[in-house]
């Protein structure tokens, strides 16, 4: 793996993983919070940039925001610390069941990114992703991005988690 695929390569492990992992982190949370008011149902949608309509929630994004190299290491090896943002955009009928549900993403999310080694064998890439912060977006009335008249007098709110990403890499 070159240098030049480091975010392609954390964003396809972190996708991944969050893809195997994201129903029984909710089943863990549902598991401890049992109430049949709340549901968190896996994503139907990973995506990887700000886009705004053509998806259905929830829907998780992975963005990466800055890489910086760190050089102390030596010529042959890449040890670069990423910035990335991973969020959920969630919707509900109910503007207090969904900033539980929200409450309950995150939940789920800080099992899964909190801390967490990745690794790509064949492309000799690791990654350990480390929750720096999570923060929950105003709540607003809208309707699906899907815009179907179904939808309407929905509310939205995003959780959004700030990770830095610690890449390991031999050459």
């Amino acid at each position: 793996m070159s240098a030049n695929s480091l975010t392609e390569a954390s964003v396809e492990l972190i996708l991944a993983h969050l893809r195997d992992k994201i129903a029984s982190a909710l089943t863990d949370v549902r598991t401890l919070n049992p109430d049949n008011m709340v549901t968190t149902i896996p994503p139907r949608a990973y995506l990887i940039t700000n886009v705004d309509t053509g998806y259905r929630t929830p829907a998780v994004f992975v963005l990466s925001t800055s890489l910086d190299f760190r050089l102390d290491r030596g010529p042959n090896h890449i040890s670069a610390v990423e910035n990335m943002v991973v969020a959920v955009e969630i919707q509900d009928r109910n503007e207090r069941l969904l900033t539980i549900k929200g409450w309950r993403y995150q939940a789920a999310l800080s099992k899964l990114l909190h801390n967490t080694p990745l690794e790509d064998v064949p492309n000799n890439v690791k990654i350990v992703t480390k929750l720096v912060r999570n923060s929950f977006s105003a709540v607003t009335e809208t309707g699906d991005t899907q815009t179907s008249s179904l939808d309407k007098g929905m509310f939205k709110q995003e959780t959004v988690m700030e990770l830095e990403v610690e890449h390991y890499e031999n050459f």
